[in-house]
């Protein structure tokens, strides 16, 4: 059971009710504004112990969770549980909890013996892998130059290659595009440490580095799409059967026709189209005494040097070319007579691969990955990206794909140019490659601007429409603001989704946790560049309160004034002079000096600062400034009404300068008048006002300041008017 509700300063809460013998449900709750995946909520329920109600409350404690460590609980004491992601109305976040197996206490409700533990723990397991992060903001500097116009992009290569067939935006794409794969790689080689996050990375690069020749790069217009498909096969999918190691070894044996696994290398690098097999075949050769399998060994390894490649020829004239060199390589096999029948039957085992025999190739292939790459290299070098489509699906029939593994499922969308389906099941890998697919695909022009429906904007019921792109840049986005590292790149990310990232930046900013004076800056420079300015205001007033809390009132006083709050800084106001009436002692002195004051500050805070002024300008005997700024507090109206009677008898040992020979007189005549004007104010019309603060003012104020006692006419303020009238007079 949970409920949803409002607090102030824009905040809300979840809280749920959790009951014995129940799963437990942990609704997210948003405590001072913060969104989490992982902040346990409250579960309550009110228990009868030895008769008597006990109202126990069980709080679900936050902690990262070890895989190794859960198999650890009991699967009688284990839950999986769902929570509301608090960002987002069409996400669930899952979680393991279990209850702690200690400190147990039975209780009695309703009839039945329930035994409840003192401590839940819960585990959320949605949280940013600490590793990832350097890969995130890598990614947001290449991707925030992606965003700028083509010709303001500058690129490192000139003209010429394969980048003829490129336009100028086309060109800047294809660099952007070859700066992530950088990036990607670099970051794989930093986490090789850590097998799970490294296979992670490369399951994006494998993907990543598909779509950039596939789409993005300048091979996808040229004819050397097969040349960049099989250089792709064997960067990312490493040779299962054989090691680099094993390769090595065998390539450097003294004896290597003596090797027994030397024929099945050498084909299997020859089905990928690897340029290792050369540097092998020359070994075999250089290693061998002469004989006639050396000299089949040679006539192989010239067949390999003279075949013909597609870059050195134009239409149709390659297919010739390709169909002569076969020919002599099938005569070379007709021709091969040779004692040592496995080596004469692995070299035509070759023969047959390199002349694209498809029985033959399948039988060498362990994955549809290479034998689609293998069939291109070795019959349709010049392939298209309708052809490739074709060439799939035969592969296909004969590799079925693992439909669990999401990488192969997304390898074979975009080899389909089924780009929309790619990017859905690339989110399931990581949305960072889905959201920066998307921008690159959109940019290039292979989606759609408006075509799926956000789920967490509506008006009326009515879900409005936004491109791909932003659909995923807005949920990678939301994923970074709930990191304690990145969260900042999370609202850049927001700042490029031109139709909802506005309305995303004004629901979460206000949540963001202000949990340090750092942060707290960052994120009001936020939205200060943003021009959300509503929102910066709930910010401050939310620290304010904060500060408040704290008894930090300086720094209240300052985020009350960046966020315009005028009751709240004249109720802080109030309470200091309050303080004053009743001790007489100014207690906000340190305060008043932490806070740097803008032009323009509140009137109740500026006060304030002009009657600490005052006190000094008294303390230090400037006399003449001291009652210029008294006037000036009085004729502005600057003071409370209430605090008048504290400025009339503030001004006592002003009006009485001049009393003695050689001082000077303090108030001139327009000054005397204003001060009596005050006064006569005070006590006939807000009387009752005027006798309450007297009234305190009588239990600190004593005659050994040197004046009267108070009356509740304040006669000697009078007095002293009249004196100082007369002395202005005669001076």
């Amino acid at each position: 059971m949970s409920n949803f509700s409002s607090q102030e300063n824009g905040e809300y809460s979840w809280t749920a009710t959790h009951f014995p013998g129940e799963s437990t449900e942990s609704i997210s709750q948003i405590d001072s504004g913060r969104p989490h995946f992982s902040l346990g909520a409250e579960t309550s329920r009110s228990w009868s112990v030895n008769g008597r109600d006990d109202h126990r409350e069980i709080h679900l404690i936050d902690s990262s969770a070890e895989e190794d460590s859960l198999p650890k609980w009991p699967d009688s004491r284990r839950t999986v549980a769902t929570k509301f992601a608090p960002l987002r109305n069409n996400k669930l976040a899952i979680y393991i909890a279990a209850k702690e197996p200690t400190d147990m206490q039975v209780f009695q409700f309703e009839g039945d013996t329930w035994s409840l533990d003192q401590r839940i723990y819960e585990y959320a397991l949605t949280d940013i892998n600490k590793l990832q992060r350097s890969l995130y903001n890598d990614g947001y500097a290449v991707f925030a130059v992606a965003q700028r116009p083509p010709d303001a992009i500058r690129l490192r290569s000139k003209m010429g290659g394969d980048s003829v067939f490129l336009n100028a935006h086309e060109r800047a794409m294809d660099e952007i595009s070859t700066e992530y794969s950088s990036i990607i790689r670099a970051h794989c080689a930093r986490v090789s440490k850590f097998p799970e996050v490294k296979r992670a990375t490369t399951d994006i690069y494998t993907v990543w580095e598909l779509c950039r020749v596939l789409f993005m790069g300048s091979e996808r217009k040229s004819a050397r799409l097969g040349s960049a498909l099989i250089g792709w096969m064997n960067e990312c999918f490493p040779i299962e059967e054989f090691s680099k190691m094993d390769i090595t070894r065998l390539r450097e044996s003294p004896q290597p026709l003596e090797e027994p696994r030397l024929w099945a290398c050498v084909q299997k690098l020859i089905v990928r189209n690897n340029s290792l097999v050369n540097k092998m075949l020359e070994s075999v050769i250089r290693s061998s005494e002469i004989s006639a399998e050396r000299q089949a060994v040679e006539q192989l390894y010239g067949c390999l040097n003279t075949k013909p490649r597609i870059e050195q020829y134009y239409g149709r004239e390659f297919d010739y070319r390709l169909g002569q060199w076969q020919k002599t390589c099938r005569d070379f096999a007709d021709s091969l007579e040779l004692s040592d029948k496995n080596t004469q039957d692995s070299i035509i085992t070759i023969v047959n691969i390199l002349c694209a025999d498809m029985q033959t190739v399948f039988q060498h292939c362990s994955s549809w990955q290479e034998a689609l790459i293998a069939w291109i290299a070795h019959g349709h070098s010049n392939v298209s990206h309708a052809e490739l489509r074709e060439l799939l699906e035969a592969v296909l029939q004969t590799f079925p794909l693992e439909e669990n593994n999401y990488v192969e499922l997304a390898l074979r969308a975009f080899l389909r140019v089924e780009i929309e389906e790619g990017l859905g099941i690339c989110e399931n890998i990581d949305i960072w490659l889905a959201a920066h697919l998307a921008d690159m695909f959109q940019k290039l022009k292979f989606v759609d601007t408006s075509t799926i429906n956000d789920g967490f904007l509506s008006i009326n019921n009515i879900q409005p429409q936004c491109s791909l792109r932003e659909y995923y840049l807005l949920n990678y986005a939301e994923l970074l603001v709930t990191s304690t590292s990145v969260w900042q790149v999370g609202f850049e990310y927001f700042r490029h989704c031109p139709l909802f990232g506005r309305s995303y930046m004004q629901q979460l900013i206000v949540r963001m946790p202000t949990d340090s004076e750092w942060k707290t800056q960052k994120i009001l420079n936020i939205c200060k560049v943003n021009e959300l300015h509503e929102e910066a205001r709930i910010i401050c007033k939310r620290v304010a309160s904060k500060h408040m809390e704290e008894k930090r009132y300086a720094s209240a006083i300052l985020y009350y004034t960046r966020a315009g709050d005028t009751p709240r800084l004249t109720k802080i106001a109030h309470n200091f002079l309050d303080e004053y009436i009743e001790t007489g002692e100014l207690t906000y002195v340190n305060v008043i000096d932490s806070v740097s004051l803008c032009e323009k500050p509140d009137e109740s805070i500026n006060f304030l600062a002009q009657y600490r002024n005052f006190h000094e300008l008294l303390k230090t005997r400037q006399y003449r400034p001291a009652g210029q700024a008294l006037v000036d507090m009085l004729k502005s109206h600057i003071a409370p009404r209430r605090f008048w009677p504290i400025l009339l008898i503030n001004s006592l040992p002003l009006l009485r300068q001049g009393e003695n020979p050689g001082e000077e007189v303090v108030f001139n005549a327009e000054e005397n008048s204003e001060v009596l004007r005050i006064l006569q104010e005070v006590t006939s019309h807000h009387r009752e006002e005027f006798l309450a603060c007297i009234e305190k003012v009588r239990r600190w104020y004593k005659g050994d300041r040197g004046y009267d006692e108070i009356d509740d006419n304040l006669t000697v303020v009078r007095l002293a008017l009249a004196k100082n009238l007369s002395r202005t007079i005669w001076h």
